[in-house]
């Protein structure tokens, strides 16, 4: 692991609020993590959740292989799968799993491909599956600037971020039933989160 990588996973929980991410998972689903990166989130879904079987999706193959290595000694004798992700094609995991989190990831798709990003994941999910979604609210622009700063410097480029509110538009133009939601500043960070059911 990269003194980065590990940077990245030890502060990671001051910065994202995993608690109501996790609250909304139930013990023994299938848990699939669209944009997983190194495995940190489904290794605390396979400390804390008991799961029945874990995947993820990562378009950066290194980041794919450290995952692997990562949920190795995080979920020993669980099904374990993470693919690298094209852009375009979800494994097909996708479609079997009881929940599915996209946590961070929409403000990194392009602002005119977001909403059918949003449908490629509606699309692949099963009916009655879950889709907990957490990003960064651009309706706070002051405290989202903190955010398009993190990502230039971690990533080389400023994300896309949308207000939660044309969030909630897509999700509910998509079929989704928001089940739950809420927000928090953890830091200088304005996080916003819907939990929401495929109809």
């Amino acid at each position: 692991m990269s003194l980065l990588d590990s940077i990245k996973r030890r502060g990671r929980p001051l910065i994202c609020p995993f608690e109501p991410i996790l609250d909304a998972i139930p013990a023994n689903s299938s848990v699939f993590d669209i944009g997983c990166g190194s495995g940190f989130l489904l290794g605390l879904v396979a400390e804390q959740k008991a799961p029945r079987s874990l995947a993820g999706a990562e378009i950066d193959p290194a980041l794919v292989d450290e995952a692997r290595k990562y949920l190795d000694g995080k979920a020993p004798g669980r099904s374990v799968s993470i693919a690298c992700y094209d852009g375009i094609h979800f494994p097909p995991e996708i479609g079997s799993a009881n929940v599915v989190l996209l946590v961070d990831v929409l403000h990194h798709v392009p602002a005119e491909m977001q909403f059918a990003f949003l449908k490629n994941i509606h699309d692949s999910m099963q009916p009655s599956a879950v889709l907990i979604l957490k990003d960064i609210d651009a309706a706070r622009p002051i405290l989202c600037l903190a955010n398009k700063l993190h990502d230039l410097v971690v990533t080389g480029r400023p994300g896309h971020e949308l207000p939660k509110t044309e969030t909630k538009r897509m999700l509910e133009s998509l079929a989704f039933r928001i089940d739950s939601s809420g927000e928090r500043v953890r830091l200088w960070y304005p996080h916003y989160w819907f939990v929401s059911i495929k109809v």
